[in-house]
């Protein structure tokens, strides 16, 4: 019994640790005192502080990548603050993966409670006026809500990432509703069904497609689950092997339709309610790859994506975007293509224990129940990553591995659920079987990460890339030092730059292409007013990556400036900002005494305005 309740205890502190950290980020590595309290109460006692698993590898590499993402954010203050919330992640999976059997259903119960207070924090405090809504009937219940609800003056969270994680807490809180209803205690089940129904409201009224449509997806894993039953006896076919099949050929599908059809699924999703997004957040996807691939071995650095990519890509002083929106390239943006492989081997391996439980737990009601609503909130998750980002782009990073903590507290009492005096209570100890399972499962993710990562590189070396990589770090630094200011720097000395140059010049040696390496060396000479010496590195970069926005638009107005108007006018009417600001280059030229390009700005702002307008003119008359 004293088992089981500081189990409990440790897994409350933990969560709250987490919640402290969503809230109230700036409060640093304190609160992750309070979830490392029962880790000290085991040192104390002679124990090994945490249950020791098969994920403590990848888990550790995951944090030591997020070690070298404080290292090469051009604002460690802020990574550190993130670096913290990943610890509080990791801190969340050991306080589940350690659970007995005997609190197997208080997880369920606790994550549903989460689920409440996520949902009753977001009713209280959004503000649907800000944004647009995606329904109509949201936003009169939203105005009448708005109009009778307390003024708590809350900070307002982002719909999106309410959604994802409501999307994955919603299955689990089902669980204590069928337990209820299958254990005849009324007072239970009325109890749990008013718990979900309250989170089902919660999502609903975060208007959030994704969610909508990630959680629809993963619930027709019933159904298959279901068919796979039938087929099986018929066909006397293990269960598993059918369901493995059936996923394998999902996820095949997904990615074969991602990889060759982008814009057809894209236009799917803006035929569903709501205001059609999926062109922009396809054009942000593909701007994040080119970011990835300038930092592909340590990543831009946690919590960077706002500077790099206004800085690189937007190219302009002034935040935009916050994080991508796909939870797969914000860690490999921010920590590197091996950490996103490694989460992404986290959780695929999740899914195969969820899987396994699943399919040896029926005769457990509770680690049926939870193997069942554990996969499907996984299923959710992954699915939600393509389109949004709830578990590691904001708020929700906390319970990162929650789900992988869960499908090791499962596997860890499934073998010994029958015999109470036998539950897998000591640390360190994993069920053989599992572990084994496991093991396999996790050689093969290996060989994909390696496999992966290698076609990632193909055609570049590795010692080039690894150069371009650390120049691109060290100049991040230098000029998001105080990002965001607003305003450009202005400053032609580009001695600053020089340890980045040699580090850029070093990589060309080894491969005269390098794109990153090019781009960088052209907005140092640009900065500099080295015009022709900008146009050819800028020139190198599009030739590998013509489609690389960042390039597009500063090679635009080099060609301004370097008298070719015609070049000019070719990529810049693809930038709809830039008429604007060859007016307020016009303006800053002549200040700086620079007459003939202040005239080049302007005619260039000209000759941007009148084709904006002739464009638009033959739209109209085409509708």
């Amino acid at each position: 019994m004293q088992a089981r309740w500081f189990g409990l205890i440790d897994l409350i502190l933990a969560l709250a640790s987490g919640i402290i950290l969503m809230l109230w980020p700036g409060l640093g590595y304190w609160p992750i005192l309070l979830a490392l309290l029962p880790w000290t109460a085991r040192l104390a006692a002679g124990r090994f502080p945490f249950k020791r698993t098969s994920f403590d590898l990848p888990l550790t590499l995951f944090l030591v990548t997020a070690g070298v993402g404080v290292w090469a954010a051009y604002d460690r203050e802020g990574a550190l603050l993130k670096f913290w919330i990943i610890v509080s992640a990791i801190l969340v999976f050991y306080a589940l993966a350690g659970q007995l059997f005997d609190n197997l259903e208080s997880i369920a119960w606790l994550l549903s409670l989460l689920g409440v207070m996520l949902s009753a924090y977001f009713l209280l405090s959004f503000d649907w006026h800000s944004q647009p809504e995606d329904l109509g009937s949201i936003e009169q219940m939203a105005s009448i809500w708005m109009g009778i609800r307390p003024d708590l003056r809350l900070l307002s969270p982002l719909p999106n990432v309410v959604g994802g994680i409501l999307a994955m807490v919603l299955p689990i809180s089902v669980v204590p509703v069928l337990l209820g209803w299958q254990s005849r205690q009324f007072n239970k089940f009325a109890l749990s069904l008013a718990a979900a129904g309250f989170i089902l409201f919660g999502l609903f009224m975060t208007s959030s497609r994704g969610a909508w449509l990630a959680l629809l997806v993963a619930s027709g894993f019933w159904m298959v689950w279901k068919g796979s039953g039938i087929l099986s006896r018929y066909r006397r076919v293990p269960r598993l092997r059918i369901l493995s099949i059936v996923l394998v050929l999902f996820i095949l599908g997904i990615l074969f339709t991602l990889s060759f059809y982008p814009h057809a699924v894209l236009a799917a999703l803006d035929k569903l309610p709501g205001l059609p997004s999926g062109g922009s957040r396809l054009d942000l996807a593909g701007n994040t790859l080119h970011l990835i691939s300038d930092f592909p071995w340590t990543g831009g650095g946690l919590g960077s994506f706002g500077g790099l990519y206004s800085q690189y890509i937007k190219v302009t002083p002034y935040f935009i975007y916050a994080y991508s929106h796909n939870f797969y390239l914000d860690m490999a943006l921010e920590q590197g293509v091996m950490a996103a492989l490694l989460g992404l081997g986290i959780f695929v391996s999740a899914g195969w224990l969820f899987l396994d439980n699943l399919e040896i737990g029926e005769k457990n009601p509770i680690i049926h129940s939870l193997a069942a609503a554990g996969f499907t909130s996984l299923l959710a998750v992954l699915l939600h990553g393509l389109m949004d980002d709830a578990l590691y782009g904001m708020s929700g990073t906390p319970f990162l591995f929650l789900l992988p903590g869960m499908a090791v507290a499962l596997a860890a009492n499934n073998n010994t659920a029958q015999d109470p005096a036998h539950f897998a209570e000591s640390v360190g100890r994993m069920p053989s079987q599992s572990a084994q399972k496991l093991g396999a499962w996790a050689f093969i993710v290996s060989l994909l990460v390696i496999v992966s990562f290698s076609m990632f590189l193909i055609g570049r070396s590795l010692q080039a890339s690894w150069y371009a990589n650390q120049g691109a770090v060290r100049m991040a630094r230098l000029e998001l030092a105080d990002w965001p200011v607003d305003k450009w720097n202005a400053n032609p000395d580009i001695s600053a730059f020089d340890p980045a140059v040699e580090l850029f010049e070093r990589s060309l040696s080894i491969d005269p292409g390098g794109a990153t390496a090019h781009h960088r060396l052209g907005l140092i000479a640009s900065q500099g007013r080295d015009f022709e010496m900008a146009q050819y590195h800028l020139e190198k970069a599009s030739l590998r990556n013509p489609d690389h926005r960042g390039v597009i638009k500063v090679l635009g107005y080099v060609y301004v400036w370097n008298s070719q108007p015609e070049k000019a006018t070719f990529l810049l009417k693809e930038i709809p900002e830039a008429d604007k600001e060859m007016r307020q280059y016009a303006i800053w030229w002549k200040k700086l005494g620079r007459q003939d390009l202040a005239l080049k700005a302007k005619e260039m702002q000209t000759k941007l305005f009148e084709l904006k307008g002739t464009i638009l003119q033959t739209s109209t008359s085409q509708q």
